[in-house]
């Protein structure tokens, strides 16, 4: 668990910007994200990142060849409780 008991998933290694959307989507999709989880991903520090729907871009760090994205889970819609 990350710092405040919030999930954390880290994606190692540098990944290609086209396996890392549809990973995070298929790791949604199986439960083993939960809803509002923090995610880095590390990409290529000049490679850009398709975000995925359901994600949010929380910040960015760049160290050498390497850039560390930070994303964040989006909580599905609750619906109408009225």
């Amino acid at each position: 668990m990350a710092s405040g008991g919030r999930p954390l998933a880290r994606a190692p290694g540098l990944w290609s910007r086209t396996a890392a959307a549809p990973s995070l989507l298929a790791l949604a999709a199986a439960g083993w994200l939960t809803p509002d989880a923090l995610i880095v991903i590390e990409v290529a520090a000049r490679e850009e990142l398709p975000l995925p729907k359901g994600f949010t871009f929380m910040d960015e760090r760049v160290y050498g060849a390497a850039r560390l994205i930070f994303l964040r889970r989006e909580r599905a819609p609750t619906g109408d409780r009225t």
